[in-house]
């Protein structure tokens, strides 16, 4: 299992390469005056835009990541139901209430 995931990591990270890439190589060639682009990309009203560039694609694959690794475990979790039980057990809850398992407080 855990070498099915490193194969996986390491796709992603070289996807990620290669799009790095393919982005620098672009710019590279389509902007002309990079004196004009560092003028427009620093002045005080667009540092927010900038720093947004970065922040909003990382914030969406985080997100996009936990939501698969949820699927994953509802996935695994819905073939077998005995691993319910055991996570609740792990978890410190004993009821035996179906919409519980992955409570985090309680109402009594």
């Amino acid at each position: 299992m855990a070498e099915t995931e490193a194969k996986h990591l390491g796709r992603n990270i070289a996807i990620a390469v290669a799009i790095l890439v393919v982005v620098a190589v672009g710019a590279w060639l389509f902007v002309e005056d990079w004196h004009q682009l560092e003028k427009i990309a620093f002045s005080p009203d667009n540092i927010p835009i900038v720093g947004m560039l970065f922040l909003v694609p990382f914030f969406t694959w985080l997100g996009l990541r936990q939501a698969w690794a949820n699927d994953k475990l509802i996935t695994k979790l819905e073939a077998d139901p005995q691993r319910i039980r055991a996570r609740r057990l792990s978890e410190g809850d004993s009821s035996s209430e179906p919409g519980r398992a992955f409570c985090t407080h309680h109402h009594r």
